[in-house]
């Protein structure tokens, strides 16, 4: 609990520079110049702000520009998740599923996801979706999860939509129908997600629907592998990319090319998933 002689001194200085000291913090955290944004954001989280105490969890989380520590990864979570901030509560619920920092509690972490998810929040329908399709602090039950999956995706979550897309792609609570599945990885690899770009991609390598998918289907593949961070995911998708190539002519791969680039100008950066 901050002591009262503190939270006075607090209030003594001007908002302003508590402000300037998250944006500071949030800026160094998108230049991915984390041991900046961690001495940021700390002081900004400690007195109060949640979506600088949701990017400290995330630091602690993911060991960026501060020891890994699940533990406090758990405590900031929570305390951004109790001022009703949607990214925090789906962060900790995950630490509950995977029982990283806290002990595994997936009812806990139904607890936590399902009223957020009941006002509508897209993410928290998100996963509230996963449980559904995977049984975690609830029974397997399909349809529900494709119910919360719409939900988020028609809200424009990326994630929402590609688990939508995934479900039916296999058939999971819908009738199979791969053209529906394309429509929503479309959506969700617009929106920053890798596995829709590679999906994307693979459906449309199959060209079925004639050359100009193909061509399509490798700039989606040179996209992904441009923005690829990790050298094992690079590699299967550079086998796929390369496979594909075979297939093609010199021509194809550099419209293929160029078409990358114009996907690379309006695609968002890929999507964290914590």
């Amino acid at each position: 609990m901050i002591r009262r002689l503190v939270l006075a001194a607090v209030v003594i200085l001007p908002a302003t520079v508590a402000r300037a000291g998250f944006e500071e913090g949030r800026a160094a955290y998108e230049a991915k110049d984390y041991a900046v944004a961690y001495r940021e954001l700390r002081p900004a989280a400690e007195a109060g702000n949640a979506e600088a105490a949701f990017l400290v969890a995330v630091l602690y989380l993911g060991g960026d520009g501060v020891e890994r520590d699940a533990s406090e990864a758990a405590k900031w979570f929570r305390r951004a998740a109790e001022q009703g901030h949607a990214g925090a509560t789906v962060g900790l619920a995950n630490l509950y599923i995977d029982g990283k920092g806290v002990k595994r509690d997936p009812a806990e972490a139904m607890r936590l996801i399902r009223p957020c998810a009941q006002r509508d929040d897209a993410k928290c329908q998100t996963l509230l979706g996963w449980m559904y399709r995977y049984g975690s602090g609830v029974i397997i039950d399909y349809a529900t999860a494709v119910e919360w999956f719409r939900r988020a995706a028609d809200q424009g979550d990326a994630l929402g939509q590609d688990n939508l897309a995934n479900m039916y792609a296999l058939g999971l609570g819908v009738d199979k129908d791969l053209a529906t599945a394309l429509k929503w990885y479309r959506q969700a690899a617009e929106g920053g997600v890798a596995t829709a770009q590679y999906n994307v991609a693979t459906v449309l390598a199959k060209g079925e629907g004639g050359r100009h998918e193909i061509v399509e289907a490798y700039a989606w593949y040179e996209l992904l592998l441009s923005r690829l961070d990790k050298r094992d995911r690079q590699r299967t998708v550079e086998r796929a990319r390369d496979a594909l190539a075979r297939r093609m002519s010199a021509e194809e791969i550099e419209r293929g090319k160029a078409l990358a680039g114009e996907l690379d100008a309006r695609v968002k950066p890929l999507v964290k998933v914590h």
